[in-house]
């Protein structure tokens, strides 16, 4: 009874944990790429910002 109660526990625990692993993988990656967009659109509006300053250059 022990036995069987412990590899029920496991079954059960298993794809817990394993579900619990790739959800904060995937949290990981999107929180990486949201990080990489923010940072582009940041870098766009300095860039926007810096040519709106410097009409006459044309290398920035």
């Amino acid at each position: 009874m022990k036995l069987e109660s412990l590899f029920l526990l496991a079954f059960y625990l298993i794809p817990l944990i394993a579900m619990g692993i790739i959800s904060h993988i995937n949290y990981k990656k999107c929180r990486i790429q949201f990080s990489a967009i923010s940072k582009g659109i940041r870098f766009q509006r300095k860039y926007q910002m810096l040519k709106s300053l410097h009409p006459d250059r044309e290398d920035l």
